[in-house]
């Protein structure tokens, strides 16, 4: 009876341990599945996403370009409008009063740098504008400005 009994005990284990070695491979092989497809499309979202950047630069490169020719044609015209006043004008002071508006925009100037350097000329420090009496007296930067001197004690008669 013992043998049948270990035979019993035997073939119950092996049941157990087969039913687990068969559900861990059968998770093995349809989460496999599942996740080829989720890598798949993982990477056509990352290629779409290169191709949408791409498309993106392209865009941005163009427009800079475009930007670029209108710029040049707006310049092209203000000095054909320049040129066309300083010679074609009858009048002496709207020639000079159109030209000197074209050239006050300062879009004529090829170099930004040279435009940076003009701003900075333009550039004052803040003014002392307190109304003042005298030129000696103390302006509204002053660090004395509306102090009172403190009074001085008069000496007993």
């Amino acid at each position: 009876m013992e043998l049948t009994e270990n035979l019993w005990l035997a073939s119950c284990i092996s049941f157990v341990i087969g039913s687990i070695i068969g559900a861990w491979l059968y998770r093995a092989s349809t989460g496999g599945g599942e996740r080829s497809q989720l890598e798949a499309k993982l990477s056509a979202m990352e290629k779409q996403m290169q191709k949408h950047q791409q498309e993106l630069d392209e865009h941005f490169n163009q427009t800079a370009q475009l930007f670029n020719r209108v710029t040049d044609a707006y310049k092209d015209l203000q000095a054909h409008m320049a040129n066309s006043a300083a010679t074609l004008s009858q009048d002496p002071t709207a020639s000079h009063q159109l030209t000197d508006t074209l050239l006050a925009s300062q879009t004529l100037s090829p170099e930004p740098e040279s435009r940076e350097k003009s701003d900075d000329t333009l550039l004052t420090p803040p003014k002392d504008y307190a109304p003042k009496s005298t030129p000696d007296e103390k302006g509204t930067l002053s660090e004395e400005f509306g102090l009172q001197q403190p009074i001085q004690p008069q000496p007993a008669k």
